[in-house]
């Protein structure tokens, strides 16, 4: 299995509505993305799925600090999705586009009430989707993060999605074995228990500052 890609910290910052853009400037993004999602899922699934016993910890966020102002990280705030000896994914919680989701998947039945934004997760497989959805009835192919809290491609949860419920990401943050720990060693990260009701918080402008003062004083 191919390792999982290299996330280099420090890069300039991308405006996210110019990165956004770019995702829908084909008519095949949509067939891709789906194809893209599928592979993805096999590398990026975490080793327990819904049906599994459920994990001795919780979720973790991920909390820039000052040391990554000027990248592509700045005051971003990370779900870790995935975290294990080969290395750890996440989704970055904070980074709404001004694309609606009924206009980003104009061909998705389930999506054409939603006018809440498609979010960016990550620099990493853009044209990939992923889903972060509370529900106490999860599918088989789904994976636990927290406590009613789960990750899954888009094609196996688009059909489950309810507004207010979930958020739709373009992309996902990733790191080598032994990166990510490197990075919170040097002072790039905070660890922050995780609050699922944060995820599904509309006013996105607030998480980093008030996650920023949340450090559980824990590492990895």
């Amino acid at each position: 299995m191919a390792m999982l890609p290299i996330v280099i910290a420090r890069r300039p910052i991308t405006s996210p509505h110019r990165w956004a853009a770019a995702l829908f400037s084909t008519r095949l993004w949509f067939c891709t993305l789906l194809w893209s999602s599928a592979l993805l899922w096999l590398g990026l699934c975490l080793p327990l799925a819904a049906a599994d016993t459920e994990p001795a910890n919780e979720g973790r966020f991920l909390v820039a600090t000052a040391q990554l102002e000027g990248t592509s990280f700045q005051e971003a705030v990370i779900l870790i999705t995935h975290y294990s000896e080969r290395g750890a994914t996440g989704l970055t919680i904070n980074r709404p586009t001004d694309i609606p989701l009924q206009d980003a998947f104009p061909h998705n039945d389930h999506l054409q009430q939603r006018a809440d934004p498609l979010y960016l997760g990550g620099p990493v497989s853009s044209n990939a989707i992923f889903v972060l959805l509370r529900t106490d009835r999860p599918q088989p192919t789904m994976h636990r993060i927290a406590k009613n809290i789960y990750f899954a491609t888009a094609q196996h949860a688009f059909s489950d999605l309810r507004a207010g419920h979930s958020r739709i990401y373009a992309g996902y943050a990733g790191w080598m074995p032994g990166q990510l720990q490197a990075e919170i060693a040097r002072g790039d990260w905070l660890v922050v228990n995780i609050d699922p009701d944060i995820i599904f918080e509309n006013d996105t402008t607030t998480i980093w500052p008030r996650l920023s003062k949340s450090w559980s004083g824990r590492w990895l």
